[in-house]
């Protein structure tokens, strides 16, 4: 008997039950952290449905894809051996492209900058406790958000601009021993812009 998902859902079978850091620690499914979970995509509902053409518009990734999808997302369906889930289109974050994973959607990838401010005391106070709003570099974005009609809507920041963004957005995601954040492009607050004279 096989699960076939219907119209934007995708089933995905779980890489592993554990995740191995680089460092080579390896961290068993019961301890993992949130993150994103990695898996491979064996398949695809039709599409989603325009509601002013109704025409059908298909699912960006195939069967065989690498994706990994927030832990919140989906729902998990047990089969024999297999850890499956069954996501929608829009919950999957990256695509793996060759070595690394390339966001999708309206999702952008960013490198945080960490500044800690020194009060006129001498103390040190963390960024956590000084301001509620983060700014970082943008490493990666997705092609955009996939309208109604099947039409990308291009994203507005590039890859170096300096983004500020709110502490409570976006999942962290270690990539290469480096802890990066992964969001989506409306949960950017603002684009550090070079003042035009």
């Amino acid at each position: 008997m096989q699960i076939k998902p219907l119209y934007d859902q995708i089933l995905v079978k779980q890489s592993t039950g554990e995740q191995v850091r680089a460092s080579g620690i390896i961290i068993p499914e019961a301890e993992h952290n949130g993150g994103p979970v990695e898996g491979v995509v064996i398949a695809l509902g039709c599409g989603r449905l325009d509601k002013k053409t109704f025409k059908t518009i298909p699912i960006g990734a195939k069967v065989g894809d690498v994706i990994m999808w927030s832990h919140r997302s989906g729902e998990q369906v047990d089969k024999k051996d297999d850890t499956l889930f069954i996501i929608q289109e829009d919950d999957i974050m990256f695509k793996k492209t060759g070595d690394y994973f390339k966001p999708l959607s309206n999702r952008v990838l960013i490198k945080r900058r960490h500044k800690a401010e020194k009060s006129p005391g001498g103390v040190i106070i963390p960024e956590s406790a000084a301001n509620p709003v983060y700014q970082g570099e943008v490493i990666a974005q997705g092609p955009g958000e996939r309208m109604d009609d099947g039409r990308i809507q291009s994203i507005c920041v590039d890859d170096g601009d300096d983004v500020f963004f709110a502490k409570s957005a976006g999942t962290e995601v270690e990539v290469d021993g480096e802890v990066l954040i992964i969001m989506r492009e409306d949960n950017l607050i603002g684009v550090l812009a070079e003042s035009q004279s």
